[in-house]
């Protein structure tokens, strides 16, 4: 009798401890990056496609399509258009690369990394000037080399949709940090 009320005691002093902590956390205003206010009061973006000047046929859909999901995510809205926009953000795809990070043999690959670099520009609708611009934003991603091709295209497939969502995040929390 006496060891289960020392064990809900426990329990409760536990969850007591919990909850101070996610009191004082969001008292002293921390909040995920990327999910604060964005620059010069902008609540809707547009994203345009991006216009993809690599040979990877289909990047432009993956990683615009993976910046809308982060715009969302941070709570912000996604415009249909940009006359429903407060900022419009654009750029382009200028690199997707390939390096082979291990090697089984001088001649044979068994992990290599993908690279997508992209250059940015979030611009007011209204005042059309630029709260936001880089020129070099990019991500990484690793994958397996296997014995087949077909395996070894998806790994890099699925390893640039990985790249492409950690860029997005990347953008995403680099517009609403700097603001």
């Amino acid at each position: 009798m006496i060891q289960r009320r020392r064990k809900r005691t426990a329990a409760a002093a536990i969850l007591a401890a919990w909850m101070a902590m996610a009191v004082l956390l969001a008292s002293c205003g921390y909040r995920f990056s990327g999910s604060g206010p964005l620059p010069g009061g902008v609540r809707r973006v547009f994203v345009p496609m991006l216009n993809n000047r690599t040979s990877e046929s289909g990047l432009e859909g993956i990683v615009t399509g993976a910046l809308r999901y982060e715009i969302v995510r941070g709570g912000h809205e996604v415009a249909g258009g940009a006359e429903a926009a407060d900022a419009v953000l654009s750029g382009e795809i200028v690199e997707s690369a390939n390096q082979t990070i291990a090697r089984q043999t001088t001649a044979t690959a068994v992990e290599r990394r993908v690279r997508i670099t992209t250059m940015l520009e979030l611009r007011a609708v209204e005042t059309n000037k630029t709260l936001w611009a880089r020129r070099s934003v990019y991500a990484t991603e690793t994958y397996s080399v296997a014995s087949d091709r077909l395996t070894t295209d998806q790994n890099r497939r699925r390893a640039l949709e990985k790249a492409a969502h950690r860029l997005a995040e990347k953008v995403i929390a680099s517009i609403a940090d700097d603001f």
